[in-house]
């Protein structure tokens, strides 16, 4: 079978990317059967890493111009015409997209379902344009990936597709995400960032959906109680800056810390520093920090919302992110109690063995197996 495989989002900021990269890295490795055509458009970032998988027998990179350096646009009009120049049978596509046009298989990965949940997150055009988009989409492909049970739901009763159309398949950690006990790493690390003793971290991009003033207005609660500060490890995106307002209306600049976008090279070893590792938001799918952030052996405080559940089970604790006192209590108990956080730890490092890269890639193959398999 030859593959084609998308990359547009191959250098997207925060989970998506990280994904698409760990994904075709592993597809490509423990596949020795099938063809590999991965496509780059020629704008954005993606095009930066071609020529990566030179070495590799069974990949042939292209490089794809198109007249609109536009996402949509590469999508649909670009991509099909590529795809059939060099023979792609089946067409995979890491972030939630595919040409509605092609005589080929599709597969898209849809990573979240907050049109159809929570649309009130998005710009007015995307609240409406990205709905219909994600119906399309999901109606023209052979077969879906969702990376969460939940957003499986959500996508069905959102568009009436039948489950038979989808397949779920968890996101993973990398190798690097591990429990660290070398204290010069740890301390280079906590000078490099100037981080404080004691601290609470927050990953992620901040935008409505992550209810990021709900975690402030909880940290502020209990501030008075504790000697830790609040990090932040993420980019900034849609509507943040009404976000971080409230760090300044809340008066606690001095214990609140915002690393902005940091490396995965540098990030376990910022988990391994935290006392917890908090994700309060209103919905998440499958999220790749929480998955890093156990991997680390970092306590887990959860919101019980979207796929959380799915991935921790047990293993962290999980709190109602619309009620603004669950959350207060949930870290006052987490910091203040060694035992719990303990425990926390020995579970969250239990639980993530079920996720894994190489895992999500495999179970992604027989999926595309599978499709080419049904025939037409």
């Amino acid at each position: 079978m030859r593959i084609g495989i998308m990359l547009q989002s191959l250098h997207h900021l925060g989970g998506i990317g990280t994904y698409t990269q760990q994904v075709v890295k592993h597809l490509v490795s423990i596949d020795k059967k099938n063809e590999y055509i991965l496509l780059y458009p020629t704008f954005g970032k993606a095009q930066q890493s071609f020529g990566q998988y030179r070495d590799y027998p069974n990949v042939t990179e292209v490089l794809s111009s198109s007249m609109v350096p536009h996402g949509h646009y590469w999508d649909h009009m670009v991509v099909p015409s590529v795809a059939k120049k060099y023979g792609v049978e089946m067409l995979f596509n890491p972030f939630q997209s595919i040409p509605l046009l092609g005589q080929f298989k599709k597969i898209p990965v849809i990573h979240n379902s907050e049109w159809f949940t929570m649309p009130d997150v998005f710009w007015m055009f995307e609240r409406y344009t990205g709905r219909l988009r994600i119906k399309a989409i999901m109606k023209a492909a052979n077969l879906v990936i969702s990376v969460s049970q939940k957003v499986a739901e959500d996508l069905m009763q959102a568009t009436g597709l039948p489950a038979a159309k989808f397949r779920v398949i968890y996101n993973g950690a990398s190798e690097a995400f591990k429990p660290m006990t070398d204290a010069n790493v740890l301390d280079a690390m906590k000078q490099k960032f100037g981080l404080p003793d004691a601290f609470m971290l927050f990953v992620g991009g901040i935008y409505p959906q992550k209810n990021f003033i709900g975690m402030l207005k909880a940290f502020h609660a209990i501030s008075h109680k504790i000697p830790h500060h609040l990090v932040v490890a993420g980019n900034t995106r849609w509507k943040s800056g009404h976000d971080l307002e409230w760090i300044g209306r809340l008066g606690i600049e001095k214990r609140v810390q915002l690393l902005g976008w940091v490396s995965h090279d540098d990030l376990a070893a910022i988990y391994n520093l935290a006392t917890c590792f908090v994700i309060p938001s209103f919905h998440e799918s499958c999220s790749v920090a929480l998955l890093e952030a156990i991997s680390c052996g970092c306590p887990v405080i959860a919101s019980r919302t979207g796929g959380n559940p799915e991935i921790v089970a047990d293993a962290a604790l999980l709190i109602d992110p619309y009620d603004p006192l669950d959350l207060p209590q949930a870290l006052l108990e987490a910091l203040s109690n060694t035992d719990l956080r303990q425990d926390l730890a020995r579970k969250g490092l239990e639980r993530a063995k079920e996720f894994t890269w190489e895992r999500c890639a495999t179970e992604t193959l027989k999926v595309l197996d599978e499709c080419h398999a049904a025939g037409a």
